[in-house]
């Protein structure tokens, strides 16, 4: 019913338009006497019939038959309804005849202009006037007005071309309208669709509207017809007002091609907020002009509610990945710390006593030693694990390429592993099966360590029998394929093991991690490494019988020469230590560490290979130091005062160009890059790996790896210190057992080598004065010094062997952190209750 009374009062209006264009021709063509007039029509009747009386009174007159013109004047009168009277008047004004009420009728016509008067000739000459009173013409009055046929027709034209104008321009316009075009069946379609339709004409105007886009708004798909698509409150996709020249419409109009996706919002009249993705396309007329464009708005509210929801939880898990990483980062780092004390002043113990060899070490001392040093290597090792998988979980694994050597690689971890085989009873067999080139590009980092977690776990499980590496190499152009497969006959496998054994921290069941231990890290690891080098690793395996894991990596070679599987067997590093030891020329190295414990660590070893010590404890120092002509600075990268990034690079502005090694417990991804690029000359990370960094320092300073005999550190001929940091120490004093309620002493697990009793009076003595700033620090409530002094007792004590510190100093320092003073007393308590407890007797005894 509204689509009528729309389009009825539209062809209307349209019709009373024409009909007012019509009138208008009409009167005018009425003021410029292009219609027949009916009153001008009379008079020019009456006017021939006063000619033809007129002429005919002449000739009556000039024959002087008044009885006749009387006669024929009469007749005129009475045939002529326009005619009321007739009269003839001489020219002296006397009347001679009339015919009806001439007099009266001639003096009112004379008032209302209804009186003609026509010359009557005699003998040649005008002898009078033939008089005629006329009748009232129609129009003297306003019933006249609309009698008039003027007046009629203008009304008769108006009547008809309203209705039959009407009638036909509501069909035209229904022909003509853009939504008829449509058939019923599609605008149905429409209809169902679940997206907003609107299509529009060149100027904007909404021309179709389908059911889902109406009822989006609240109006009816007719009452959106002919408004402007602009009239709704759009926004872009930063919640300002669209503008209608950047509207997705609008430029599909101008540029007439297809846009789509575009992100839009509608703010309704309610407030409710929409999201739509907009596809606009233009309408092109017959003549290939764009005369309209096509939209369809998909709603997308709930699904960026969803984007929100899930960008936040995406940025949650960055955070916490980040926190992570930060976590792992700081753990690495604290971690690393003692374990470098510990690894290296036990690897120190060790080599001391294999110098020597004068028993004055008790075997059972070497053999705690050795125990120390392998649960050290396996907590590395952990670490190392627990790091690599949050790489991994990162995604940020990334591949080297440098030239290496595969077999000797291969070689490395069998003659390293050999020991733990060697250990259960087993035999480790290298078993190169094809020639194979002697260089290649890789990462030969990667390669060691797949290979060592799949012959590691080989061991593990097996109880007895062997355990084979065989290498293959297949060539394939400038390409080829290494092939390592590790086989042993071991426990083997279930198939729903066989499942399972590449995810992280899974192993076979819980009685398998009871029985052999480990995280179930090592094969998930070096899964991902395989797959980061275009590989995989695969394996086979039979319950009982033993398993095969087959590693499959493609590596580039370049024209290397090939080496026979026996040479492959001869070419192989050296690697066992205990065979040899490092000697070096003179030559100084700076030392800059924050943590004497370390200084002291690498001062007794580097001595120990025939170099002279420089210490320094931060970044000042070390610029300081090199007045001392070194040879080489070997500088940890965290230091109070000037941190190694600042003084490397200080050092590199000032034109040093001396080898800086960086030492830094930090071992997460980029920080080798970071120093790199600072200005060291080379990285190693903590606990420090002797053979590797008197390798690295190799590359600068003469030195080589052989056997010497053994020989004591090379005295100290010149101050190899920036300042004394060597505090005046008393007698270290005995604690006795009865003195402190019965409670066991506290004794340096170092204290028994000669060569670091110095080290740990000196940690005893500087204890005793932290203790002291420790307890005014705590007083004063200046919670940052509490915290760190608590840090560096959580990482010297145990370098310096007292591991009864690392605990306590821990939770010290976390309640420093956390702000709660209530419970710093008694923290403080029991770490000067263990420093009272300190026994020096036996280590004394035994210098």
């Amino acid at each position: 019913m509204a689509l009528f009374s729309k389009r009825t009062l539209t062809s209307f209006r349209l019709a009373g338009g024409l009909v007012a264009i019509v009138i208008t021709a009409l009167t005018v063509a009425a003021m410029l006497s292009l219609l027949p007039d009916q009153n001008r029509l009379r008079l020019q009747g009456l006017a021939g019939v006063a000619e033809a009386a007129s002429a005919n009174s002449s000739v009556l007159l000039t024959n002087k038959d008044m009885r006749r013109l009387e006669s024929t004047l009469r007749v005129v009168v009475n045939r002529n309804d326009d005619i009321l009277s007739a009269g003839v008047r001489r020219d002296d004004g006397r009347l001679l005849v009339t015919i009806g009420e001439h007099q009266e009728a001639w003096q009112l016509g004379a008032q209302n202009a209804r009186q003609m008067a026509v010359p009557v000739f005699a003998n040649g000459q005008q002898w009078g006037e033939l008089e005629l009173g006329l009748a009232a013409m129609p129009g003297s009055t306003w019933q006249d007005f609309y009698r008039h046929p003027m007046t009629l027709l203008i009304g008769f034209m108006a009547t008809v071309c309203t209705v039959f104008f009407g009638f036909y321009l509501k069909r035209m316009l229904r022909d003509l309208d853009p939504s008829q075009a449509v058939p019923d069946r599609v605008r149905s379609a429409l209809d169902t669709m679940a997206e907003g339709l609107l299509v529009l004409d060149a100027k904007l105007n909404i021309v179709l509207a389908n059911q889902a886009f109406s009822d989006l708004v609240g109006e009816k798909p007719d009452q959106l017809l002919g408004q402007k698509a602009d009239r709704f409150n759009w926004l872009d996709g930063f919640d300002k007002p669209l503008a209608a020249e950047h509207s997705p419409w609008q430029l599909a109009l101008e540029q007439g091609s297809i846009r789509q996706q575009d992100r839009i919002r509608l703010r309704l009249a309610d407030g409710k907020l929409y999201s739509f993705q907009s596809n606009c396309s233009p309408v092109f007329t017959a003549n290939d002009a764009v005369g309209g464009v096509l939209i369809s708005f998909d709603d997308v509210t709930l699904l960026e509610e969803k984007e929100k929801e899930l960008q936040a939880s995406k940025q949650m898990a960055e955070e916490a990945n980040q926190a992570k990483s930060d976590f792992l980062a700081n753990m690495s780092h604290e971690i690393r710390t003692p374990m470098n004390a510990i690894m290296g002043f036990t690897d120190v113990l060790l080599r001391s006593y294999q110098e020597r060899g004068d028993g004055r070490l008790p075997a059972d001392s070497a053999k705690y030693l050795t125990t120390i040093a392998n649960s050290s290597s396996h907590l590395l090792h952990l670490i190392n694990d627990i790091l690599d998988l949050s790489k991994v979980e990162a995604g940020k694994i990334e591949i080297e390429a440098t030239e290496c050597s595969p077999h000797q690689d291969v070689a490395q971890v069998i003659q390293v592993m050999q020991v733990k085989a060697e250990q259960k009873g087993l035999a480790l067999v290298h078993k190169p099966l094809t020639d194979m080139p002697a260089s290649m590009t890789s990462d030969p980092a990667k390669l060691r360590q797949i290979v060592t977690n799949l012959v590691g776990n080989a061991i593990k499980f097996t109880e007895s029998g062997q355990v084979t590496v065989v290498t293959e190499w297949q060539q394939a152009g400038a390409k080829g394929q290494l092939a390592i497969r590790v086989l042993d006959t071991g426990i083997g496998m279930s198939e729903k093991a066989l499942a399972n054994v590449f995810s992280a921290f899974v192993q076979a069941d819980s009685s398998i991690t009871r029985r052999f231990g480990g995280t179930g890290l090592g094969l998930s690891i070096s899964k991902a490494f395989a797959e980061a080098f275009g590989g995989d690793i695969t394996v086979t395996s039979k319950e009982g019988q033993g398993s095969c894991f087959a590693l499959e990596i493609p590596i580039d070679a370049f024209n290397a020469q090939m080496l026979s599987p026996e040479q492959q067997l001869k070419d192989t590093l050296k690697l066992d230590h205990s065979q040899g030891q490092w000697r070096f020329e003179p030559a100084k190295v700076l030392v800059v560490d924050d943590g004497e414990e370390n200084r002291e660590l690498l001062k007794v070893v580097l001595t120990n290979a025939g170099l002279t010590v420089i210490e320094a404890q931060d970044g000042i120092e070390a610029l300081a130091g090199i007045q001392h002509k070194p040879d080489m600075i070997l500088m940890d990268v965290q230091m109070p005062r000037m941190d190694g990034y600042t003084a490397v690079g200080k050092m590199r502005q000032l034109g040093i160009q001396l080898p800086v090694i960086a030492l830094t417990a930090h071992a997460m991804k980029g920080i080798e890059q970071r120093v790199l690029e600072a200005g060291y000359t080379s990285y190693q990370s903590k606990p420090i790996d002797i053979d590797r960094l008197f390798t690295a320092m190799a590359q600068h300073i003469p030195g080589e790896f052989g056997q010497f005999e053994s020989r004591p550190p090379v005295p100290e001929t010149e101050p190899v210190a920036i300042r004394s940091l060597e505090p005046k120490m008393d007698e270290p004093q005995t604690a006795e057992p009865s003195a402190i309620g019965g409670a066991s002493p506290v004794r340096s697990t170092l204290a028994s080598n000669p060569a670091l009793l110095p080290i740990v009076k000196k940690f005893v003595v500087r204890l005793g004065d932290r203790l002291g700033e420790l307890e005014q620090a705590a007083n004063a409530q200046n919670l940052q010094e509490v915290a760190d002094l608590a840090h560096w007792l959580k990482g010297s004590g145990g370098t310096a062997g007292f591991n009864e510190f690392t605990e306590p100093a821990a939770t010290l320092e976390q309640t420093a952190k956390s702000g709660n003073l209530n419970d710093l007393a008694t923290h403080i308590a029991e770490i000067q209750s263990i420093y009272k407890r300190i026994d020096l007797a036996q280590s004394q005894e035994a210098s």
